[in-house]
C-alpha cells in the first residue's frame, strides 16, 4: 500500500516503483529479495516471487482495481496466509477483490479526496482511484465462516501466530455473504469514519456516527481543559 495525499495538496512527490511501501517490514523484505516482482498500481502496487509471479502481477496498473491479482491467484488455486497479525490487522484481500466485483469500494467517499502523481506515457499525471477498500478491521467476522466451511489452518510460523485458507473457496463465501448484506465488513468502532461516514452503502448510520464523533471531539476538548 502506497499513502495517497489529498487532492488539495500539491507538489506532491512522484510515485514509481522505488517508493517504499506503508504496509510494515514483511513487504520491505520482500522487496528486496532477488526476483521479485512488482506490480506498477499506483497505490496498491503487489510483490511476488516464484513461478507464477509474472502472470499473477501482469497488467495491474492504474488502469486495473487495486486488488485484481487476487482474481488470478484464485484462478491459481493459491492459499493465503497472515502471519502475526490475525487480530489487529484481521483479514484476507479476496474480501476487497469481492467488495470491487460488487461495486462497493466503488461506493467509498473516501475515493474523493486521495490522489497521488504518476508517469503516464512519460508525462506526470495525477491519478485518483475509482474506488476505496476502507477499512478492514471488521473482515475477522469470516473467520467463523471459513471455519464453517472447513476452509481455516492455524499454527505458527517462528513466534508468529498464523492462520492459512485456500483463496478460491474464501473467495465463494465471501461472495455469497457480502451480495446479501454487503454491511457484513462494518467494524465494531461506533466513531470509525471509514465505515460509518464514508462508506455509500451504509448511510443510515451517518447521522448517528457524526453526532457521537461531535460528542467524543468535545469530551477531548474538556479533558484538555482540565
Amino acid at each position: 500500500f502506497i499513502k495517497p495525499y489529498r487532492v488539495w495538496q500539491r507538489n506532491i512527490p512522484l510515485v514509481d516503483s522505488s517508493t517504499p511501501p506503508y504496509t510494515g517490514g514483511l513487504s520491505k523484505l520482500i522487496l528486496a529479495r532477488a526476483g521479485v516482482f512488482r506490480s506498477r498500481h499506483p497505490t496498491h502496487p503487489f510483490a511476488a516471487i516464484g513461478r507464477h509471479a509474472r502472470a499473477i502481477l501482469a497488467g495491474h496498473d492504474h488502469e486495473s482495481s487495486c486488488f485484481a491479482p487476487m482474481g488470478k491467484i484464485i484462478d491459481f488455486r493459491g492459499r493465503m496466509m497472515l502471519m502475526g497479525c490475525v487480530t489487529d490487522s484481521p483479514g484476507f484481500s479476496t474480501i476487497h477483490h469481492v467488495q470491487y466485483e460488487l461495486g462497493l469500494s466503488q461506493r467509498h467517499y473516501n475515493r474523493l479526496f486521495n490522489h497521488v502523481k504518476i508517469l503516464v506515457d512519460n508525462e506526470a499525471v495525477l491519478f485518483r482511484s475509482g474506488e476505496t477498500p476502507g477499512c478492514s478491521d471488521g473482515f475477522s467476522r469470516f473467520y467463523r465462516d471459513y471455519i464453517n466451511s472447513e476452509n481455516l489452518i492455524t499454527g505458527r510460523v517462528g513466534d508468529a501466530w498464523t492462520i492459512c485458507v485456500q483463496a478460491k473457496e474464501a473467495y465463494e463465501v465471501e461472495r455469497r455473504i457480502l451480495s446479501e448484506d454487503p454491511r457484513y465488513t462494518i467494524c465494531s468502532d461506533p466513531i470509525c469514519i471509514s465505515c460509518r461516514v464514508l462508506r455509500g452503502y451504509n448511510k443510515r448510520a451517518i447521522p448517528v456516527a457524526l453526532i457521537r464523533l461531535m460528542i467524543n471531539r468535545i469530551s477531548l476538548l474538556f479533558r484538555g481543559n482540565t
